[in-house]
């Protein structure tokens, strides 16, 4: 569900529907600023620009830092049958001219 829109960025919720239940999905991260505490896991409740994988294995979301984009967090999840597992987290909390993909790696999973 689409939350709100700015320049640059659409921030969304995700939600599982199963047997008539509605139940909102949490995505773990590590080391973000914009997270919350749930059952003792850092999570977000809401995606900024999330994207799908071509092949749908994966998904991401990037939130970044100004129009350059060059400070921010970016996360990747897979599906295991029951929630999003982390894969990679990256960010950088200070805008010093550094592209998403050379921001820093906080976490890194393999996919089994």
């Amino acid at each position: 569900m689409c939350n709100w829109a700015a320049a640059y960025k659409i921030g969304y919720s995700f939600f599982i529907v199963a047997e008539g239940q509605v139940t909102p999905v949490a995505f773990e991260v590590r080391g973000s600023s914009n997270s919350r505490f749930q059952d003792g896991v850092s999570v977000l409740t809401e995606l900024v620009n999330p994207s799908i994988s071509e092949n749908g294995l994966t998904l991401s979301a990037t939130n970044a830092g100004r129009g350059a984009g060059d400070c921010g967090e970016k996360g990747e999840w897979a599906w295991d049958g029951e929630r999003f597992q982390l894969l990679r987290y990256s960010g950088l909390d200070m805008c010093r001219g550094i592209v998403a993909g050379e921001w820093p790696v906080i976490y890194r999973a393999n996919r089994k």
